[in-house]
């Protein structure tokens, strides 16, 4: 039913390090404040190599948080992070067999290069792309270079 599928900082299952953070992003959440969901969940997402290069950013970023997310937000946030909790598709990844660009990030604690490697082994028609320098948010870290792998995998 589909052509072409492009797997991006994801992960085949939820293992307990992946439950703990939802479980802190919870927290986190039930507290309503976005400055301070920032500051609690955003470090996971980046790389420790943006937080260094680009705070000013970051912190802007932070300011947008509080401004913008409401409680309805927080409260599909939790509700998102608790309906995954037991997601496991580790038995059924090799019945991909479209091709498939896998984009993984070099600082990703999230979903590490080692899971999309072993998703890259069950997936005979995949290819493994791994971004230097970034973490979970290498869409936004690597904005042109994330771009021209999508680009470059669609034509």
């Amino acid at each position: 039913m589909i052509d072409k599928l492009i797997l991006s900082n994801t992960t085949y299952k939820i293992d307990n390090y992946l439950y703990a953070i939802g479980e802190a992003w919870k927290i986190a959440a039930k507290t309503y404040d976005g400055e301070i969901f920032f500051d609690l969940a955003l470090p996971f997402i980046y790389s420790k190599t943006f937080y260094n290069e680009k705070l000013e950013w970051l912190m802007n970023r932070r300011k947008l948080f509080k401004d913008i997310l409401t409680k309805e937000w927080f409260d599909s946030f939790i509700r998102l992070i608790s309906s995954n909790t037991t997601f496991d598709v580790s038995n059924k990844i090799e019945k991909i067999n479209v091709p498939t660009l896998l984009i993984a990030a070099e600082e990703d604690i999230l979903t590490p290069v080692k899971d999309m490697e072993y998703i890259n082994s069950k997936i005979k028609t995949s290819n493994l792309v791994v971004i230097k320098n970034s973490g979970h948010a290498a869409f936004l870290e690597k904005f042109k270079i994330y771009c021209n792998l999508i680009k470059g995998f669609l034509l």
